[in-house]
């Protein structure tokens, strides 16, 4: 197969929003010809994402949905048994782009099992940890567990966190989703809302949406798929500003004391303080400069933006200091560059996690951006 899926289902978003370019519709109308699997994506992913743009001449009408999660493990008899909400759709897809991009989910425990073997996932979960609103610290592990605690019955994996809430009012209390450095992980919110959380990043939040609102809080980069509910508006909270959703597909990115949000469909308002916000279209995104505080709109390449959900960051004429912060979380490593100059270099290329540091590093070398590089008495990869 020579395309990839994830990439594909946001190409396919960014059509359905008119976001797409002359190249960008031939090659997805080549794909959906050949390709099954493709058309059935397509379908699935104009029937939970109703726009205007469904009458694109490249929809292709008539083809049976997707089927979701094939394959997955089933969870206990009790949850598997738990009766479908009325977004199940929007959850169905929402599953589909978490195994797309984090390669192995959970069984959701909303939809029923399947029995085929477990696949184990090429990205692992360890060191990713659940800290409960009254202080307990679970440690989620790589195998496939159900766990019960004081607030919600829990259901994980390698990849993703999934959970069932009991009744009461400390279930809106705030928990904490912490994923360390090389690490990489996923949760479905109360609402089926998906969240896939980035390396060194933190995510906040409940077992249960109040009734008027969802609100969680990110430091890191996440990229959130929320499920649409205009009664309760969902409001991701971070240390620069605020972002409001209704539902839309965005990424968000808090690393180095800034803050980046790019929309890839629906609409969100990113707000500082008590000020007016900016509204997003599809396509844009608002980038906060952390020393002088000010936010502009540019537009961004879906490719460089969403790399990372598959393992892999792309940079194109980036300095070499923070395509190294970037290589530091990817591989769990501490990267200091022995020249101011060094790090002011611009950088264009790709990290792959499926590769090595010394992989990395030896390109850095081959295209001349560095003579040498070394590890100290540390551990710490130092380049001259």
């Amino acid at each position: 197969m020579d395309f990839n899926q994830d990439e594909f289902l946001i190409l396919l978003l960014r059509q359905l929003e008119n976001c797409t370019n002359w190249d960008e519709d031939r090659y997805i109308d080549h794909i959906l010809r050949k390709y099954e699997v493709a058309r059935q994506l397509k379908q699935d992913v104009s029937e939970t994402y109703p726009t205007e743009a469904n009458k694109h001449p490249y929809f292709v009408k008539g083809i049976r949905p997707l089927t979701i999660v094939k394959g997955l493990e089933p969870v206990r008899e009790t949850l598997a048994s738990l009766p479908l909400p009325s977004h199940r759709k929007r959850i169905s897809l929402n599953i589909a782009a978490a195994v797309l991009v984090a390669v192995a989910t959970t069984v959701s425990l909303f939809l029923a099992p399947s029995t085929r073997p477990h696949k184990a996932s090429a990205q692992s979960s360890k060191g990713v940890t659940l800290q409960l609103a009254k202080g307990e610290r679970i440690v989620l592990g790589d195998a496939m567990a159900t766990i019960p605690t004081r607030y919600a019955l829990l259901s994980t994996n390698a990849a993703m966190l999934q959970f069932l809430a009991k009744p009461g009012k400390e279930g809106t209390l705030e928990n904490s989703l912490r994923v360390p450095a090389a690490g990489m992980y996923s949760i479905t919110l109360a609402d089926g809302s998906v969240v896939h959380l980035n390396a060194a990043t933190e995510l906040r939040f409940p077992f249960s949406f109040k009734d008027n609102s969802r609100e969680v809080f990110v430091d890191g980069e996440a990229y959130f798929s929320v499920a649409k509910d205009a009664k309760r508006p969902f409001v991701v909270h971070t240390k620069k500003g605020d972002v409001n959703v209704l539902g839309t597909d965005f990424n968000i990115n808090t690393y180095e004391n800034k803050l980046i949000v790019c929309l890839i469909s629906g609409s969100v308002m990113v707000k500082r303080g008590k000020g007016d916000g900016i509204q997003l279209k599809p396509c844009q995104a608002v980038e906060l400069d952390p020393e002088s505080l000010e936010s502009s709109l540019v537009v961004f390449s879906s490719e460089e933006v969403m790399s990372w959900l598959h393992g892999q960051f792309r940079f194109r004429q980036q300095p070499l200091a923070a395509v190294c912060k970037a290589a530091e979380r990817l591989y769990g490593v501490k990267i200091r560059l022995d020249s101011e100059a060094l790090g002011k270099v611009k950088y264009n290329g790709m990290i792959d996690k499926k590769e090595p540091l010394q992989r990395f590093l030896e390109k850095l070398k081959e295209n001349g951006k560095v003579d040498k590089w070394y590890y100290d008495e540390h551990g710490t990869v130092h380049l001259d």
